[in-house]
């Protein structure tokens, strides 16, 4: 996935070597035991953007459909985030019955967080992939994405994540997830070779040495 999104911004061929880890083994609970809506929030704000807006447009009816099929919302923050500021903001856009189905988490993204994800949703998160893996349907809020990285576009486009565009078909996820497929896990990445993995990092160091710039990217 990586590989074919910077071949799609211009970087050549010869210059990319995937190598990505072996996939870990996961375990998944059935989505009927998992308890958990989960928003991965991002720090906005450093590429210009309004928290406090997609909170308001995302999260009220999120905790509706918690409320509605006996879930919590989970609202994961990235590491850069506040965990006060964050709540006190959620907080806000939130009913008082919604407010209690609410919880806020910060810290590095967990396996055991995962496990109870009935479903994701997000904006541009990274954490889409990670969700994909742990097969956890995943969606992007893609009327939102202000970055215009073009990642939204790449999951959607192995699959990785569904697209959403505009928060009225947030409402409609659990209809979705009754006829969701999982997406084929071996399209998102080429595990290496543990004795290749092992060559790399003297490789790139040495071409960077002689050439006076990076010689090799990797997926």
């Amino acid at each position: 996935m990586e590989w074919d999104y910077l071949i799609s911004r211009g970087v050549a061929e010869h210059r990319i070597e995937i190598a990505a880890p072996p996939p870990a083994q996961q375990f998944r609970l059935e989505p009927s035991s998992c308890d958990a809506i989960v928003f991965f929030s991002e720090p906005y704000e450093v590429f210009g953007g309004r928290a406090h807006g997609f909170y308001r447009e995302i999260l009220p009816p999120l905790a509706e459909l918690a409320r509605q099929h006996g879930k919590k919302l989970i609202l994961k923050l990235h590491p850069y985030e506040s965990r006060r500021e964050r709540r006190r903001m959620a907080e806000g856009v939130l009913s008082s019955t919604q407010r209690g189905l609410l919880r806020v988490l910060d810290g590095p993204l967990q396996q055991n967080l995962l496990n109870r994800a009935w479903f994701g949703v997000t904006i541009t998160s990274t954490a889409a992939v990670d969700c994909a893996l742990s097969n956890i349907p995943i969606f992007l809020c893609r009327w939102l994405d202000f970055t215009y990285s073009g990642y939204s576009d790449q999951f959607i486009k192995f699959g990785a994540a569904k697209r959403l565009s505009s928060a009225e078909e947030l409402a409609n996820i659990p209809h979705v997830l009754a006829n969701y497929i999982q997406p084929n896990l071996n399209d998102f990445s080429e595990p290496v070779e543990p004795d290749r993995l092992r060559e790399l990092p003297s490789e790139y160091a040495i071409s960077g040495v002689e050439a006076g710039k990076v010689e090799r990217l990797w997926a």
